[in-house]
């Protein structure tokens, strides 16, 4: 099932309340105060394997907080939907 946020503490109360998620997928500039870093960041102490994976339309030195090695799983906008696809399959198997 796909649970849908259209704010950062709306996502962290969705992660709240489904304890079963496997995979979060968050552009990385988001409404509402919380950046998609920072969701994954919280998510992540609850859950140290939750699969993520980081988007933006942004160039790499523009976005505050960013560092691949902890957050390595990142795809550019725009994007297709095969290299989501296939980006998406790489994070599950992995």
């Amino acid at each position: 099932a796909i649970i849908e946020a259209g704010d950062g503490m709306t996502a962290l109360s969705q992660i709240d309340d489904h304890r079963d998620i496997d995979m979060i997928f968050t552009d990385i500039v988001l409404p509402g105060g919380l950046s998609g870093i920072e969701i994954v960041d919280q998510a992540r102490l609850k859950n140290p394997n939750l699969k993520t994976i980081l988007t933006s339309g942004y160039p790499e030195g523009e976005i505050v907080g960013w560092t691949g090695a902890e957050h390595p799983w990142f795809i550019r906008k725009p994007y297709r939907k095969t290299e989501l696809a296939d980006m998406l399959n790489q994070v599950l198997d992995a």
